[in-house]
């Protein structure tokens, strides 16, 4: 009877500990937690604030690492920037045409650092996940940039920051103004 017991106290504490492994609403047919993509630029254009004026340029195509962390590792230290996604509620809606078409857009935790850079916890944020009738339609990060992927497919980058509109910036400082688009691969 006591080994009855035991093993059913440790199977509880260990279906507990299993529970909290991934994100408690979880969909099946979600990117999977710990998905990585290697995403590299194309092309990227943008403008650069010089003597009063903004002067077009070309950037160096850059290449970076997305990754979708998984809801047990969001505690550890170094995740500030994702402690609140329990916080975040997660939209189901539905929009009746021809069809009954279901959106789903859901929270989770990301990082996103160049490729080959250390890992800070300034790389984590929450982004938006949007599916249509259960397929992926985007994912969309915005921290320092603005960042919509597809884990393998398209993405598209983009500068996320209130511009400086006046003519006479303080020390003639703005802010470089910055797009790029690329292609994404998972790489596990």
């Amino acid at each position: 009877m006591r080994k009855l017991l035991l093993l059913l106290f440790l199977f509880t504490l260990s279906s507990n500990a299993l529970a909290k492994d991934d994100y408690a609403d979880m969909q099946d047919h979600e990117i999977p937690s710990g998905n990585v993509s290697l995403c590299k630029e194309t092309d990227a254009i943008g403008f650069n604030w010089e003597d009063g004026k903004w002067i077009k340029s070309n950037y160096k195509p850059a290449e970076f690492v997305i990754k979708k962390i998984p809801y047990k590792d969001i505690d550890k230290d170094g995740l500030i920037l994702c402690r609140k996604i329990d916080e975040t509620k997660n939209k189901l809606t539905s929009t009746c045409c021809a069809d009954v078409m279901l959106t789903e857009e859901i929270n989770r935790c990301y990082a996103i650092r160049d490729f080959g850079a250390e890992v800070n916890m300034f790389d984590y944020t929450i982004c938006k996940e949007t599916y249509h009738n259960k397929i992926l339609e985007n994912v969309i990060c915005k921290k320092d940039v603005h960042i919509e992927f597809l884990p393998n497919g398209l993405f598209f980058k983009r500068s996320n920051m209130i511009l400086d509109l006046r003519k006479n910036p303080e020390g003639n400082y703005k802010d470089s103004i910055v797009i790029s688009h690329g292609i994404c691969a998972s790489v596990n």
